[in-house]
């Protein structure tokens, strides 16, 4: 058995927060046992929608096998709606919360911690011929295809795609042909800051836990805003890796970066609460 200390410094500077319980539900059945196991990282906060974009997402996951899903809140402490709505999802997961720090240029933190959270967790994944795992950041209002987890338990270092609706754009991500040797990446479709790196948002890579294995990786405070995803995965591979492109001669997008909109609750309060008002 293999037991791994993976650091996930996904923001800036952030020390001694305070970790939610782990919990888990029944694992994956015997039928799914010999596919590499899905480590999806979700970063969600309380709003009108937040149980809306979390069904949705616990729906498309109950039809993923092999999936552990990280349900991180950005608050001070668990909350119990979140944590008996993961239990009756039906998905095996695990129930952490971190708040986001106060910070001098809370400006940077604002803009990413409706995105990936504002936290650094360091969480132990008990690996029993676990190395194959695959980590994925998942937000909680985007939309995947069922094909995208099918093809990214493949990657070996770390996989990347195209994205819908990102950057201002139809999509956006790498360019690439097939090749007498595989996917070969050729380029980048990217409207925002082309020539970084690694131009790509969270949505449109996932990697091999081993990595997490052999470095700390971290996002620091100074990175500038809209740099950090380049800023971890320059820390993940370093400046010139490989990339493994995983929807080349794929027709439809995988991944879409969706929004829900925010309801209109102006007629809110102007009636009397029903008896069994529900958690919206």
């Amino acid at each position: 058995m293999l037991v791994a200390l993976v650091t996930f410094g996904l923001v800036m500077y952030v020390q001694g927060l305070p970790l939610g319980e782990i919990t888990t539900t029944v694992p994956a059945s015997d039928s799914a046992e010999s596919l590499p196991l899905l480590y999806l990282i979700t970063a969600t906060y309380q709003r009108e929608t937040q149980f809306a974009d979390l069904t949705r997402l616990c729906q498309t996951l109950l039809l993923v096998p092999r999936v552990h899903w990280i349900v991180i809140e950005d608050a001070a402490e668990l909350s119990p709606h979140v944590g008996e709505f993961l239990a009756e999802c039906g998905v095996p997961y695990s129930h952490l919360h971190a708040a986001t720090p106060p910070l001098p240029n809370g400006e940077i933190c604002k803009t990413v911690n409706r995105q990936i959270g504002c936290f650094e967790h360091r969480l132990g994944l008990k690996q029993d011929g676990e190395g194959n795992a695959v980590v994925y950041f998942a937000d909680d209002d985007n939309t995947y295809s069922i094909e995208l987890f099918k093809r990214m338990r493949n990657v070996h270092t770390i996989g990347v795609w195209r994205v819908g609706f990102l950057g201002r754009m139809r999509y956006s991500g790498p360019l690439s042909e097939m090749t007498p040797q595989g996917p070969k990446l050729t380029g980048w479709h990217v409207g925002w800051a082309p020539d970084r790196p690694y131009p790509l948002d969270m949505a449109s890579f996932a990697f091999s836990v081993r990595l997490l294995e052999q470095r700390k990786v971290e996002f620091p405070i100074q990175a500038p805003l809209g740099q950090l995803e380049t800023t971890f995965l320059e820390q993940l591979l370093g400046p010139d890796a490989k990339l493994e492109v995983l929807d080349t001669g794929v027709k439809r997008l995988l991944v879409w970066h969706t929004r829900t909109e925010r309801p209109n609750l102006d007629k809110e309060g102007q009636l009397p609460d029903a008896p069994d008002t529900p958690v919206i």
